[in-house]
């Protein structure tokens, strides 16, 4: 069975979690509060999110401006920006359907040190689930 990748951000409410579903999609499922969201996200050429959060590792003290990472399809859009504290706002946008049924954004707020564990969760789901299409 192939564990979820999941962020959790600083406020217990709120998290992220991607999910296996089939050969075609995974699940990605935002909560927030008293928010529930789930949508199917197509895996198709939807790689890149390890190097995404490596990226980030690897800039841990901070950087400039905005950083995305998206699905191919747009149904699961994350956006990273840092301050110079340590920490890291990840602003992810979830939407069911082209055109768009539902759209929900949710802020995650992270540690600079949650980044490394972030980056090595996102390539062992990439491996597991996304590999398998």
């Amino acid at each position: 069975m192939i564990e979820p990748f999941t962020i959790e951000s600083r406020d217990p409410s709120a998290s992220l979690a991607l999910r296996p579903f089939d050969r075609d999609y995974f699940l990605a499922e935002v909560r927030h509060a008293g928010l529930h969201a789930t949508a199917r996200v197509g895996s198709y050429l939807s790689g890149g999110l390890g190097d995404f959060f490596s990226g980030l590792a690897a800039d841990w003290t901070g950087w400039a401006g905005a950083r995305e990472w998206g699905s191919l399809e747009g149904e699961l859009t994350l956006r990273a920006e840092s301050d110079r504290t340590g920490h890291v706002y990840l602003r992810v946008r979830l939407r069911r359907g082209a055109p768009a049924e539902w759209e929900v954004e949710v802020a995650l707020v992270l540690e600079a040190g949650q980044l490394g564990r972030l980056a090595a969760g996102a390539r062992a789901f990439e491996r597991a689930a996304l590999s398998a299409t």
